[in-house]
């Protein structure tokens, strides 16, 4: 992970703690960052980057999105809380301590992750959210 200088208003007092998680992986996508704030671990889902017409048009629409379902999975185990957002194009989540299934070699990861990761999706259908983008790098 890369410490990341931010320029922007919403970091300006925890830029030496701020840490890059995620960088977009196209134009539509928001850059994602860690900071330590009042020593609790918190993800920033950031589009203030992003072109005007994405921000206005699709990032503040995302943000938005995403926020009512983490409103409608709130004290589900496995799911971050939502902190909601800070101005109009960044959203704050609890930051949660993991290795993505990713990192792990094909064939070692214990069935137990799979059994508990069937009931935080069960656990999100029954309350009408589901995720679309389920990979091995989001889990």
């Amino acid at each position: 992970m890369n410490t990341v200088n931010r320029k922007t208003e919403f970091f300006k007092n925890e830029e030496s703690s701020t840490v890059q998680l995620h960088h977009a992986r196209n134009k539509t996508k928001a850059e994602v960052y860690a900071v330590n704030r009042n020593g609790t671990s918190i993800v920033f889902k950031d589009y203030s980057k992003r072109n005007i017409l994405i921000r206005l048009f699709y990032g503040r629409y995302v943000i938005a999105r995403e926020i009512r379902a983490y409103e409608r999975l709130e004290g589900v185990p496995g799911v971050p809380r939502c902190f909601g957002s800070e101005g109009k194009d960044v959203m704050l989540l609890e930051h949660i301590s993991g290795q993505p299934l990713s990192k792990f070699k094909k064939g070692t990861i214990p069935e137990s992750v799979f059994i508990k990761l069937k009931k935080i999706i069960t656990c999100m259908h029954d309350r009408g959210v589901a995720n679309g983008d389920l990979h091995r790098s989001n889990v």
